[in-house]
C-alpha cells in the first residue's frame, strides 16, 4: 500500500531536489507522528531558544561595554552611563544689597562704658589749673580739656558735669563767686572744641582741698576745674 509519502517521492524525478517547504513539513510531519514527539520537541526546543536568546543579548552592550545583564566583579567599580545635564537656564544676578555706611560712626560700647574713669584721668582733680584770681586755664590744662573733648564727642548722650575751685586766699564768698567762672570757663572751652553734651557748672569755691594753703604750690594745686560724670 502506497503512502503520501511514497507519492511524494514517485513525483519527484531522479536528480531534481524538492522544494525546501515540502521537504521541512514531510520531515516534520514524520517527527511528530513519532511516539513521544512533542516531549522531544520540547525539551530540545528550550534550549535552543535560550540559546538564541543569550546570543541575542551578547549582541546588546552599554556604553561602557558591559552587558545590561552583567555583574561588576568585586573590587571593581561600575562606570555608571554618562546621563545629560540638564539645561540650566541662566539667571539674571541679583543686585547686591547697597552697603550703607555712616558717615560718622558711633563710639564702641566699652568706651562709653569706661568713659568715667578715662575722664579722670585726663581731665580729674589737678589736671586743669588756673592762676592766681584768674578763671582762665593755664597752656598745659588747655591740653587736658582738648583730650576730654575727644572723649566726651565719642559719647554725646552722656551728661557731664564741671566743677570749679578755688584756694583759701580770699573770703569764702569771692572764692565762690571765681570757682563758678572756672567752671563756666572750661565749659566754654568744650564747646569750642565740639563737644554737645548736656554740660552743667558748679562752684564749689574753696572747700574740697587738695593741697595744704599754706604754701604757694598747695594753693595752686587748689585753684583747679574738673570734668566729671556725676
Amino acid at each position: 500500500m502506497a503512502t503520501h509519502e511514497d507519492s511524494s517521492r514517485a513525483d519527484a524525478q531522479e536528480g531534481d531536489t524538492p522544494p525546501a517547504d515540502i521537504v521541512w513539513r514531510t520531515e516534520t510531519s514524520r517527527y511528530f507522528r513519532r511516539p513521544g514527539g512533542w516531549w522531544w520537541a520540547a525539551f530540545l526546543g528550550v534550549p535552543l531558544v535560550l540559546a538564541l536568546t543569550s546570543n541575542s543579548l551578547a549582541t546588546v552592550t552599554t556604553a561602557n561595554g558591559t552587558s545590561p545583564h552583567q555583574v561588576p566583579a568585586p573590587g571593581s567599580t561600575a562606570t555608571p552611563l554618562p546621563s545629560a545635564a540638564p539645561s540650566v537656564m541662566p539667571s539674571s544676578p541679583s543686585p547686591s544689597p547697597t552697603s550703607v555706611t555712616s558717615s560718622s560712626p558711633g563710639p564702641s560700647t566699652t568706651t562709653c562704658e569706661t568713659l568715667a574713669a578715662d575722664l579722670k584721668k585726663v581731665a580729674g582733680s589737678g589736671q586743669i589749673r588756673f592762676g592766681y584770681k584768674s578763671s582762665t586755664p593755664t597752656a598745659k590744662s588747655r591740653a587736658a580739656i582738648a583730650a576730654a573733648a575727644r572723649l566726651l564727642t565719642a559719647c554725646p548722650s552722656v551728661t557731664v558735669t564741671v566743677r570749679g575751685f578755688a584756694d583759701l586766699t580770699g573770703s569764702a564768698k569771692v572764692n565762690k563767686k571765681i570757682s563758678v567762672t572756672r567752671a563756666q570757663s572750661v565749659r566754654t572751652q568744650l564747646r569750642a572744641l565740639g563737644v554737645t553734651n548736656q554740660l552743667t557748672v558748679t562752684g564749689l569755691g574753696d572747700t574740697h582741698s587738695v593741697a595744704n594753703n599754706s604754701s604757694a604750690k598747695g594753693r595752686a594745686a587748689n585753684r583747679r576745674a574738673e570734668i566729671v560724670i556725676p
